[in-house]
């Protein structure tokens, strides 16, 4: 099968991978990768889509949190979106996104390269 330019609407993951579109598919909108787990309460993440977005950031919440907080890491940490998190909730993650900035954003680099993340697990 030849190179195709836009992707079949229901094509079977076998096709998409012979045109090319598997690997973008699965890079931009199949993967949620977990980037920071911290104490075993807070998880940051990602989106796949998220890169499509302006500015870098993480969405954090606890396993039981059905509306994320959106934390943007550039050009400052601030909270974007509080989700279901209490203001004290949303100043620790802030602190902890703000203590582990870098790492964040090279994990985000990576997720964005297609790469596989180690994922950072502080006790």
């Amino acid at each position: 099968m030849g190179r195709v330019d836009n992707p079949p609407v229901r094509a079977h993951p076998a096709r998409l991978r012979s045109a090319g579109w598997y690997s973008t598919l699965k890079r931009y909108f199949w993967p949620m990768p977990k980037l920071l787990i911290y104490r075993a309460i807070w998880t940051f993440i990602m989106y796949g889509t998220d890169v499509h977005e302006n500015r870098r950031h993480v969405h954090v919440g606890r396993k039981d949190t059905e509306e994320l907080c959106k934390i943007w890491l550039e050009p400052e940490v601030e909270v974007a979106k509080a989700g279901e998190l209490s203001i004290r909730e949303q100043r620790e993650v802030v602190e902890i996104a703000r203590q582990f900035r870098e790492q964040l954003l090279e994990n985000w680099e990576q997720v964005t390269r297609g790469e596989k993340v180690k994922i950072l697990k502080i006790n």
